[in-house]
């Protein structure tokens, strides 16, 4: 049997064009997964953005686009976002049994395949409403609910699928497994409800594959995300999309799709406003943004006029994003007996001529407009400029 494996599809973030926009991504990946022959269509959790946007509307277009699949078996499993806004239903649960060969998995379940000799562990999100044959589980806290979920779901499941035999397993999961990377160098660490790679390991699959996190990653030997269908923000701009080939016996295969949202940045810092509108090409698809060192400055018809002009050449939207400027390491005498961010400030200020008060006001807080030091800021860019201040 061949395996194809899609995760978090989000149907419904954004407006109309981007949902267009997915779905036609979708189906390009079920016709991608024709051609393979593939045999099981597994979509690995989040086909929703959150429960709100399951409609009649939505449901028919996907119902449409599944009906494309030319194999044997379409499974959903449910994810978090499936469940956003009701969480006692995931959206799913309407494509369960809308023909013979559609299955919804809302809790851990084994199935057997190829008369037996193929078997696909699934572990869907887990969360609260699973806990709901006990009595008043809705008062139980986070951490009881975590353990009672450990305790009396997974870990009876994990011990359950370990005895099952076959000449090939596989696990598809929606969940958090410590030591994946959500982004650039962060990773999950070891929480209350996390799955660890060895308990995924102990099943003893030839391949664990999840959805969950959008970035496509290997976290150990034999586990793996397959990362999402489309790109959601300018945060996974670099995040390749598609979907994983499963054949027992062979490598697994990650079919990249091509026409997957692009989310680009455009740098146009040493260019003035005239020459941002003279160097736009034709055609442009996908989000945009516009870097540019007095972007925030551009007057408002000047926007007006780039962003029109993006649109007209494809773009979805276009926002601006002023560029800033590297801060240089000031050295300050006596900044370690400043009691208050003012008394920092004026110090640095103070320590050279070119840094007078309103100058240094402007470079650090935009918002600010030059008119004074605020007490104080959370901001991601004021605490890089303290601890440039030594």
């Amino acid at each position: 049997m061949k395996y194809g494996i899609i995760a978090d599809l989000h149907f419904g973030r954004g407006d109309d064009k981007a949902l267009a926009q997915y779905l036609a991504t979708f189906d390009s990946a079920i016709m991608g997964m024709n051609v393979r022959d593939v045999d099981v269509l597994i979509i690995a959790g989040d086909t929703f953005e959150k429960h709100a946007e399951f409609t009649a509307k939505t449901f028919d277009r996907i119902k449409k686009s599944i009906g494309y699949f030319d194999g044997k078996f379409i499974i959903f499993l449910s994810g978090n976002h499936d469940f956003i806004g009701d969480n006692s239903y995931s959206a799913v649960l309407p494509f369960h049994g809308i023909d013979t060969c559609t299955t919804v998995i809302g809790s851990p379940d084994i199935y057997k395949f190829n008369t037996g000799k193929e078997v696909v562990i699934f572990i869907p999100w887990l969360q609260k409403s699973c806990l709901s044959q006990i009595a008043n589980f809705a008062t139980l806290s986070k951490s009881e609910v975590y353990e009672k979920i450990r305790e009396g779901i997974l870990f009876p499941f994990l011990d359950e699928a370990r005895k099952t035999k076959a000449d090939f397993k596989l696990c598809v999961f929606h969940a958090s497994v410590t030591g994946a990377s959500v982004s650039g160098q962060s990773t999950i660490p070891t929480t209350d409800f996390n799955i660890a790679p060895l308990d995924l390991l102990s099943l003893g699959c030839d391949y664990c594959v999840g959805g969950h996190f959008h970035k496509r990653q290997t976290i150990a030997e034999k586990i793996m995300y397959v990362g999402s269908m489309e790109r959601q923000d300018f945060g996974e701009a670099d995040n390749p999309c598609g979907w994983l080939l499963i054949e027992p016996g062979k490598s697994p295969e990650f079919i990249e799709l091509e026409g997957a949202t692009a989310w680009r940045t455009w740098d146009f810092k040493n260019e003035n406003t005239h020459g941002i509108l003279e160097i736009i090409p034709e055609k442009v698809v996908g989000h945009i943004k516009i870097k540019h060192a007095v972007a925030a400055n551009i007057p408002q018809i000047e926007q007006a006029k780039i962003e029109a002009a993006f649109l007209a050449a494809g773009a979805f939207d276009v926002v601006f994003e002023p560029v800033r400027e590297e801060i240089a390491i000031v050295r300050v005498s006596g900044i370690e007996k400043a009691t208050s961010l003012r008394e920092r400030l004026e110090l640095w200020a103070n320590a050279a001529p070119e840094n007078d008060a309103d100058g240094l006001a402007r470079k650090l807080f935009e918002y600010d407009e030059g008119k004074g030091f605020p007490e104080e800021t959370n901001t991601e860019y004021f605490e890089k400029a303290m601890k440039n201040i030594t």
